[in-house]
């Protein structure tokens, strides 16, 4: 049995089991979702980051329907395809609401309270050492648990190696990755320049079944996020512009 102990946990990535081997809507989303990613660590990447590029590709998809001319183009662009003329035959009622108002709001707000598959023990939880990113070591709450996960090693480019644990929600729908660099000193930069929906596919083939005892740090994070500047640098411009934003589509 494997022993596992987080001390320096970098990475956190919540997957849902049935987009690895998803449709080319899909393989597309994980194209936007990973270019979401990293535009946000681009702009901030001094703390804490919890992102859910699924909520905002739904928002983007909703505007996509009434959106028209270049606003429309660069949605496309940035989405990576377009939208069928059944689908937004499906949708365009969801829409239909913002055409009684002269100004619209982006919001995409989401909470995930999650029950995990195998429930860690309350009265194995201790304290213990954990690794920050400036090397200090702190000691914090560690929950524990012993179980059968999917687990596995991989090499950065740079041939520094890593683990990455799967830890299933309740119904296995959705999944909590766990990115474990080697060294506790690994800086997190070198992971974010290498997540790509690929990567995540490509961890997924090369997990494997192992019996573990598993202590994992306590969390919450939250973040609030001004997705304006993150989405125009991707491209889409125009239509935070009052100007030039054409969404006549839903007027």
């Amino acid at each position: 049995m494997r022993h596992l102990s987080l001390t320096s946990l970098l990475c956190l990535l919540m997957v849902e089991r049935t987009t690895c081997h998803g449709n080319a809507v899909t393989n597309f989303d994980g194209e936007f979702r990973a270019s979401l990613y990293q535009a946000l660590v681009e702009k901030d990447n001094s703390s804490n980051l919890i992102v859910s590029p699924a909520s905002i590709s739904l928002s983007l998809r909703l505007l996509q329907l009434g959106a028209r001319g270049n606003t429309l183009a660069q949605i496309e662009r940035t989405m990576r395809y377009d939208i069928s003329t059944s689908e937004a035959g499906e949708e365009a009622t969801e829409a239909s609401w913002w055409a009684t108002v002269p100004h619209m709001a982006f919001l995409s707000s989401v909470e995930f309270r999650g029950t995990w598959q195998t429930q860690f023990l309350s009265r194995g939880t201790q304290n213990l050492p954990f690794s920050l990113a400036n090397g200090s070591t702190v000691k914090v709450p560690m929950m524990y648990q012993s179980s059968e996960v999917k687990f596995g090693q991989f090499y950065l480019p740079s041939d520094q190696r890593y683990a990455v644990l799967e830890l299933p929600y309740f119904g296995k729908s959705l999944s909590l990755l766990l990115v474990i660099p080697s060294e506790r000193k690994t800086p997190l930069s070198l992971f974010q320049a290498q997540l790509t929906s690929r990567t995540v596919t490509f961890w997924d083939a090369g997990l494997r079944h192992t019996k573990m005892d598993i202590f994992l740090p306590r969390f919450k994070l939250q973040s609030r996020l001004n997705l304006k500047p993150v989405l125009e640098s991707l491209g889409i411009s125009d239509a935070f512009d009052p100007f030039i934003a054409d969404f006549s589509g839903i007027s």
